[in-house]
C-alpha cells in the first residue's frame, strides 16, 4: 500500500484518468426540498436520534423485548446509507 501511495505521489493521475471517478463527489449537494416531512415524522417506534459532532443520526434498536431472553453477546452495530437514503 505504501508503495502504491507512493507510486501516486511520484506520478500523480492525469484529470482525465480519475475525472469520471472524482467528479460527483465534487458536485454541490442540491437544495432542501420544500414541504418534505422530517426524518422523526417518518421514524418508527423503535427509531431514535443522537446529534454527534453536530450531525443528527437515527439508528433503531433492536433487542429482544425481555432481558432473560437477550443472548449474552457483545453488541454489533451495522452502519448504511449515504445522501440518497432517508434515515442515513
Amino acid at each position: 500500500v505504501i508503495r502504491a501511495a507512493q507510486g501516486v505521489i511520484d506520478k500523480p493521475p492525469k484529470w482525465e484518468e480519475v475525472e469520471e471517478l472524482l467528479s460527483p463527489w465534487l458536485q454541490p449537494f442540491p437544495a432542501p426540498l420544500e414541504s418534505v416531512r422530517s426524518p422523526t415524522d417518518l421514524a418508527g417506534p423503535d427509531s431514535r436520534f443522537v446529534r454527534v459532532l453536530g450531525l443528527k443520526l437515527h439508528y433503531i434498536q433492536a433487542f429482544p423485548r425481555t432481558a432473560a431472553s437477550r443472548p449474552k453477546a457483545p453488541t454489533l452495530v451495522l452502519m448504511h446509507g449515504f445522501n440518497g437514503c432517508t434515515f442515513s
